[in-house]
């Protein structure tokens, strides 16, 4: 539908990128965002750092997984592709993953999720099988959504500051309601890591692998 949107009616594509769309994309850079977060587990210790979550035709996973295939190679880690766990970006997507993971001969010592959804689900498995994350697990979210900070425990998460993504899409509307050119009202923004618990950040036994 977007490839072939009519050039009549203004519209953005916010949040997910659609490949061969001439509409703007006003979004989080999701590939630094992600490698800033599986960065940020490496500096802790971990060194077997799954990606977790998403589905593989979209292309908002595809990037997050780009991010993490970056922090790891920066780090010289070798990739393991079946550390890629692809589930539905829900919460039982999250302990879908987590199921999947602990069945692994070596298990990870930490996961970066697709979205705090996931990150959630996570969580909650974590715990249901007596494995403290933050303690045992390191979880990373992506969004920074309300829920995040309230989550047990609060989520370390990407912040995709989406003030600022609603301020850009509404320029980039009435760039295109005065027939400016729609590529150069695309906008990535700037994600934030936002440290909180999950992470296990502060812990003396952290662990590598």
């Amino acid at each position: 539908l977007a490839q072939q949107w009519p050039a009549s009616i203004p519209a953005v594509l916010t949040m997910r990128r659609i490949i061969g769309s001439p509409l703007p994309y006003v979004g989080p850079d999701n590939r630094k965002g992600a490698r800033e977060a599986v960065e940020h587990l490496l500096r802790l210790g971990h060194r077997r750092i799954a990606f977790i979550g998403g589905d593989g035709d979209m292309t908002t996973q595809h990037e997050r997984v780009d991010g993490w295939r970056d922090a790891l190679n920066s780090w010289g880690i070798p990739i393991d592709d079946a550390l890629i766990i692809e589930t539905a970006p829900t919460r039982a997507g999250g302990r879908e993953a987590i199921e999947r993971a602990l069945a692994m001969a070596a298990p990870p010592t930490a996961v970066a999720c697709y979205n705090d959804i996931v990150a959630m689900g996570a969580t909650r498995a974590l715990t249901a099988h007596g494995v403290a994350p933050g303690r045992d697990v390191a979880v990373v979210g992506f969004d920074d959504i309300a829920e995040a900070e309230h989550n047990a425990p609060p989520l370390t998460t990407v912040n995709a500051n989406t003030r600022e993504m609603g301020k850009r899409c509404a320029e980039s509307l009435l760039g295109l309601i005065r027939r400016e050119d729609p590529a150069g009202l695309s906008f990535a923004g700037v994600a934030r890591l936002v440290v909180r618990e999950s992470c296990g950040a502060g812990r003396q036994d952290r662990r590598a692998s």
